[in-house]
């Protein structure tokens, strides 16, 4: 099921549906590190593309020079340094074969396994 709206970790719990979802954002501009945590909280397996980092939005800066926006470069390093797919294995990374912000960072639930774990494949 797609759902096509503002990006909600609670609906998650409230919908039986999203029972075992897996959480995707393509270009999910302001909702992609939304994305990322809400997979984490809810040990779902996810995929994000990010693309621009609303450094100021977000409160992300450069933590060399306050007042600079994190890079591209940096915010996929933050969002990769989060707790990922378990407490041993990182978020993995990698480049997809298309033009443009291209970087996809993701966790893949093993379906033989229970909800607690996770496996990146690097």
């Amino acid at each position: 099921r797609v759902v096509a709206a503002p990006f909600s970790a609670a609906i998650l719990e409230e919908d039986a549906t999203f029972a075992r979802a897996v959480l995707v954002g393509l270009h999910a501009d302001g909702a992609t590190e939304a994305i990322v945590d809400a997979g984490v909280a809810s040990r779902r397996g996810f995929a994000v593309v990010p693309c621009c980092v609303f450094g100021r939005t977000h409160g992300l800066f450069d933590p060399n020079d306050t007042t600079k926006p994190m890079s591209y470069d940096a915010f996929c390093a933050h969002l990769r340094a989060k707790a990922g797919c378990g407490e041993s294995t990182p978020i993995a990374s990698a480049e997809l074969a298309f033009a443009g912000r291209n970087r996809v960072l993701y966790c893949v639930v093993d379906d033989d396994d229970d909800q607690s774990e996770h496996h990146a494949k690097a």
